[in-house]
């Protein structure tokens, strides 16, 4: 090959060299994109996985308050249920927390996003009376609050006041009489008209005429008494008035004393244990004596001949008591007596009993 030639092509490759490493350190032309693998100088950032999509609930408004109602009318109020989240919301349960008071209704359970849903209640207020809160709790598959409980509250007049409701005359003497006044008011449908029970209840005397009226809002007084001479013991009775009412006919007043002897053994359950047949016993029992009663004309007796019973007056530093003897009989098993006490008062004759009672061993 001629030396010329030789030449050429040795300074044709030297600077195709030089071009090759002055366009390296240039980097890419703008708007190239870089070469694979090629470092670009731009830190490259990782996306995560996209936010699920659920459901959120949301209730207008969170309470109802009614205010004052007539007892036997029935509320309807309305609850919004919306979907403020990103997927469809799913109404699992509506609990009224009332059994049959509250009644609930809705047309959709299944709520799309961006929607919302009336939820109607209906409360009754038939024999409901004073104020009351009541709640329905309503489920979702909103999973940040999946249970939200809704109020409904007010306050209730009833048809009929009645004052007291109930009469209790506490302790009571058998000679006593006690007496109160029961005030009855009709709050609205008109006036009021009484009349009395078709049957007195043994015990009580109530002071009614055969009617008795009083305008609507205003008060009508009976005055209602404990007859004397009941027996010792428990009392209870109902007293049934009738009135004129739309939603009541008749009004029941339960009536309860307890009534007392104006003289009165300390126990009235004398247990005496378990005794060897031929050997006696002895129990000593106060006696308590109300005011009116002749501490010294008190008689005492007993129905059984294993048991003697002696009535002691008292001094000034004990009050009076019941001496009782268990006599040996040499008969084996239990055994059972009555003692009575009885004593003039003021207000008629006064008595009370007691039972003695135990075992007879050999």
């Amino acid at each position: 090959m001629p030396r010329e030639l030789i030449w050429a092509a040795a300074c044709f490759g030297i600077g195709m060299a030089a071009f090759a490493l002055f366009l390296s350190s240039r980097g890419p032309a703008e708007g190239s994109p870089p070469a694979r693998g090629a470092a670009t100088g731009k830190t490259l950032e990782a996306k995560g996985p996209a936010e699920q999509a659920s459901p959120k609930l949301t209730v207008t408004p969170a309470s109802h308050d009614i205010g004052t109602q007539k007892e036997g009318e029935k509320i309807r109020r309305t609850f919004v249920l919306g979907n403020e989240g990103s997927a469809p919301l799913s109404i699992t349960g509506i609990v009224p927390r009332c059994g049959s008071c509250l009644t609930v209704e809705i047309k959709r359970r299944e709520i799309p996003p961006g929607e919302s849903e009336d939820l109607a209640v209906q409360y009754e207020l038939t024999d409901r009376v004073g104020k009351f809160v009541r709640y329905i709790v309503v489920e979702s598959n909103d999973p940040k609050n999946g249970s939200v409980s809704l109020i409904l509250q007010g306050e209730t007049v009833p048809e009929f006041e009645v004052s007291p409701p109930k009469i209790s005359f506490g302790e009571v003497l058998t000679n006593a009489s006690p007496s109160v006044r029961l005030k009855l008011k009709r709050n609205f449908g008109g006036s009021l008209e009484i009349a009395g029970p078709a049957q007195m209840p043994s015990g009580l005397k109530v002071g009614l005429p055969e009617r008795l009226t009083a305008p609507e809002k205003e008060t009508a007084e009976v005055p209602v008494a404990l007859m004397p001479g009941l027996s010792p013991g428990p009392y209870k009775a109902d007293l049934v008035l009738h009135v004129n009412g739309t939603l009541h006919k008749e009004l029941t007043i339960p009536v309860t004393a307890k009534v007392v002897s104006p003289i009165r053994l300390a126990e009235d359950d004398i247990f005496f244990g378990i005794v060897p047949a031929k050997e006696s016993a002895t129990k000593t029992v106060a006696v308590m004596l109300a005011a009116g009663v002749d501490s010294g004309r008190v008689s005492i007796k007993c129905d059984a001949d294993c048991l003697t019973a002696e009535y002691r007056p008292g001094d000034a530093e004990s009050g009076p008591s019941v001496k009782l003897d268990l006599l040996p009989t040499g008969k084996l098993g239990p055994f059972r007596a009555k003692v009575r006490l009885e004593a003039p008062a003021e207000s008629g004759p006064a008595w009370c009993e007691a039972v003695c009672y135990g075992i007879r061993s050999g």
